[in-house]
């Protein structure tokens, strides 16, 4: 299956050419702009919209620059520029992003800003822009984009490692890298706190792109060397995989403890077996003896008072024995 076939929602769109519009995002930043964009984006009134957002100039200049480049654009064999749901997308996500730091939202501003610049130079937009096209987007669809952002970058990352030890002929030690990175796919999945069947959608593009990009490039370099490496699966696989682990940990836990509270048991009480016969040894020898010095004494010291004892009363002589002594002895 064609990856760009697969199905994806227009806040995800622009994944499809992830880096395409990564470059121009990064050549947007501090870019030189045209002596009529900067009087344009410098010349906005001090009561307007524009003053409740940092750096209003600079997000004016880097979107004019973005909106040229696309709009210049030619796509899809036409002969006129223009922009197509993809660009949009990609703007969308932009001017979202850095307008993330105030509470001015989205689709208001890039209105006003067309508005704005159209009024002082009709050639700023030389393709019409599609204002109704942006909107203003939850925080967790902007985290969710960071989260697919930082897998592309792991992507490229990993692309030039291949590459960099493929050129040195020691592939194989820089492959397993691959290993990390598959890893960080299943983070993603299974980290996500607020995830949308948009966003595992996007992610399924991710697994296309990476699986033919990646694994498959890596498996023809191990032929016949080493196992193939497996690929990335779908987001409900990863999901099923880690409740298994979860569930087998919540069993693991309850038995193996008590198990191995009884063999500490068991070892420890093996091996303070003989200390511990010889500390009743010599409990037993020491009682023995202090019973018998003891007896011996008490023997001596108290025998008249086991002695009958005779009370003369005449006729009538009365023998008897110490109660007490007879019952002690």
């Amino acid at each position: 299956m064609e990856c760009n076939s697969l199905p994806i929602s227009d806040t995800y769109r622009f994944f499809k050419l992830f880096d395409t519009y990564k470059s121009l995002a990064n050549k947007a930043k501090g870019v030189s702009s045209k002596k009529k964009v900067n009087d344009g984006c410098n010349s906005f009134p001090s009561d307007s919209i524009f003053t409740k957002v940092p750096s209003s100039d600079k997000i004016c200049k880097e979107f004019i620059h973005i909106y040229n480049k696309l709009s210049n654009t030619f796509r899809d064999n036409k002969k006129t520029a223009s922009l197509d749901d993809n660009d949009y997308s990609f703007m969308n996500y932009w001017i979202n992003d850095a307008l993330s730091g105030s509470s001015v939202d989205s689709s208001i501003y890039i209105t006003k800003l067309y508005e704005k610049l159209k009024s002082v130079e009709n050639e700023f937009f030389k393709v019409p822009l599609q204002v109704e096209k942006f909107n203003n987007m939850k925080f967790h669809d902007l985290e969710n984009i960071k989260i697919l952002i930082d897998l592309y970058n792991y992507k490229d990352e990993i692309s030039n490692i291949i590459a960099n030890f493929q050129s040195k002929g020691e592939y194989e030690s820089g492959l397993y890298n691959t290993i990390t990175y598959n890893e960080k796919y299943n983070e993603a999945i299974i980290n996500c706190a607020d995830c949308s069947s948009y966003f595992y959608n996007a992610l399924e593009l991710y697994k296309c792109i990476y699986n033919k990009e990646i694994i498959d490039h890596v498996n023809i370099l191990l032929s016949n060397k080493l196992n193939n490496f497996d690929y990335l699966q779908d987001y409900k696989y990863v999901l099923k995989e880690h409740r298994k682990k979860q569930f087998r940990r919540i069993l693991t836990i309850p038995i193996l403890f008590p198990m191995f509270g009884l063999l500490f048991i068991l070892f420890f009480s093996n091996m303070l077996t003989p200390f511990r016969q010889l500390l009743l040894g010599e409990i037993k020898k020491i009682r023995d003896t202090g019973i018998y010095e003891y007896g011996s004494k008490k023997l001596l010291s108290r025998s008249s008072d086991s002695e009958n004892r005779n009370l003369n009363y005449g006729e009538y002589n009365i023998g008897y024995f110490s109660v007490r002594d007879a019952l002690i002895y």
